[in-house]
């Protein structure tokens, strides 16, 4: 696999998911009403101190497991399935969204981007198993310090979408009824894309 294609791949990939309102995404929104886009800025470094050091572990991982003659192909077939069942997540989610309404969270901003990312369960599942499969791309080509070259990448792209997120709240342009669900659609149809894809490589 080329370079930019392996990059374009972890960036979709890993991004979906930060693209699509989920609970970080929709806290955020509504500590941006108040703050405006720093609120969406802080959280976001506290949603990174949470994930690089599970993606890095998941890099490790993925050098020991590619190790294994069949692992690749495992991995691919794990990662792909998990991408199918997210993307029925994010349809679920879509339809909580119509029927849920956004509130304000009481807590400092990096407090609340770690606290969101590491208590949450999918964000944890994203990354062992349909984020391993692109982890385990990345390292295969270029290794670890390719991963760690890679990754400021998605969370530039994380903390770009958080503080938008933020200062379109604050100027009261906040994610309705009708956005927010659309783009968990959308990124279902991506997950759903790029799971499809991942199984057939397997083949």
């Amino acid at each position: 696999m080329q370079l930019l294609g392996l990059a374009a791949e972890f960036i979709a990939v890993t991004c979906i998911g930060a693209l699509s309102p989920g609970p970080l995404t929709l806290a955020v929104a509504g500590k941006g009403a108040e703050e405006g886009w720093c609120a969406g800025a802080k959280a976001a470094m506290g949603h990174v101190a949470v994930e690089f050091p599970l993606v890095i572990l998941a890099g490790v991982g993925a050098s020991a497991l590619l190790a294994e003659g069949r692992a690749t192909t495992l991995i691919s077939v794990v990662g792909g399935a998990a991408l199918l069942v997210f993307a029925l997540l994010f349809v679920k989610n879509a339809a909580d969204q119509l029927r849920g309404r956004r509130s304000v969270v009481r807590v400092g901003n990096i407090t609340l981007g770690a606290a969101f990312s590491l208590l949450n369960p999918h964000f944890i599942a994203w990354w062992a198993t349909a984020g391993l499969k692109v982890v385990a791309d990345v390292v295969s080509y270029g290794g670890l310090a390719l991963l760690a070259l890679l990754y400021p990448l998605h969370a530039g792209i994380d903390a770009g979408w958080l503080a938008l997120v933020a200062h379109a709240s604050h100027r009261g342009a906040a994610l309705n009824e009708r956005v927010g669900p659309a783009l968990s659609i959308i990124a279902a149809l991506l997950m759903a894309c790029y799971g499809v894809m991942f199984i057939l490589e397997a083949l």
